[in-house]
């Protein structure tokens, strides 16, 4: 065991150590002061390097926030984004509704289009079969109009040729057709006369002046068929009012319901 220092020496070496700068560095190298100085300095270059690296992590670690921030940036621009695309979704979705809503409109009114095809074609079957019938009808009417008309011409010969043997003149009648247009009901010839002339069932003066213009015409047109003097007659069962006039004007043989209501001139 080392000897123990007094009160007093241990005071001594305090000061010297405080005073003389020599002992102080002497005896700091006996205890091995010098090697924890330079361990010191070891500790504090580590130091410095943990602090150097640490300032790296930081940097680092302010790097990471910023790109973290700039993430979350980005999330909150994408979040945006969604939300407008999900806005245009349920516009989409509205607009498609409302389109669905138009389709079934369409739907109906084709529907109902359909349903009044449906209704013409029936209607037009209808009218179809009624205009079959009209036809059927119109088509008798006429044959017993032709078979009428017939025997009205006919009638309308024998009377003129029953009136002229009167006047004791002998003309054998029948009809005449010079073209399309140019038909007459009534025609005969003998020495100094032409007879020509049309039937009609009702007929009023504007019938009659026609009448008179074509029997003219057809003279001009075909003088070989007319020759001597030429009789226009003008036959019929009911006459309007203002034909004998028409009739006495344009020197016209009238004659209604087998009466002479004018005198043929001869």
């Amino acid at each position: 065991m080392g000897a123990t220092l007094s009160k007093e020496e241990r005071l001594r070496i305090l000061r010297t150590v405080a005073e003389d700068e020599e002992f102080r560095h002497a005896l700091m190298g006996a205890l091995g002061y010098s090697e924890l100085l330079s361990n010191l300095e070891k500790i504090w270059r580590e130091i410095e390097g943990i602090k150097l690296e640490q300032a790296k992590i930081w940097e680092e670690i302010k790097a990471l926030r910023e790109e973290i921030r700039k993430i979350w940036q980005e999330i909150e621009g994408i979040k945006r984004e969604q939300a407008k695309i999900w806005e245009e979704i349920k516009a989409l979705r509205e607009n498609q509704e409302k389109l669905w809503e138009e389709v079934k409109a369409l739907r109906e009114e084709a529907n109902k289009l359909w349903k009044e095809v449906k209704d013409l074609k029936e209607g037009q079957e209808t009218i179809r079969k009624e205009l079959e019938e009209v036809r059927r009808e119109l088509g008798d009417v006429r044959r017993m109009q032709e078979r009428y008309c017939t025997t009205l011409e006919e009638e309308a010969r024998d009377v003129v040729a029953y009136f002229l043997r009167q006047k004791g003149l002998a003309v054998e009648l029948a009809s005449l057709q010079l073209d399309r247009e140019y038909e007459f009901d009534i025609y005969g010839t003998a020495p100094g006369i032409t007879v020509i002339g049309e039937a009609k069932v009702r007929a009023g003066a504007a019938q009659l002046e026609r009448f008179a213009q074509r029997a003219e015409e057809a003279a001009r047109r075909w003088p070989e068929k007319f020759q001597g003097k030429v009789v226009k007659v003008f036959y019929c069962m009911q006459g309007a009012p203002g034909l004998e006039e028409a009739a006495r004007r344009l020197g016209v043989w009238l004659i209604v319901a087998n009466r002479q209501a004018t005198q043929p001139g001869i």
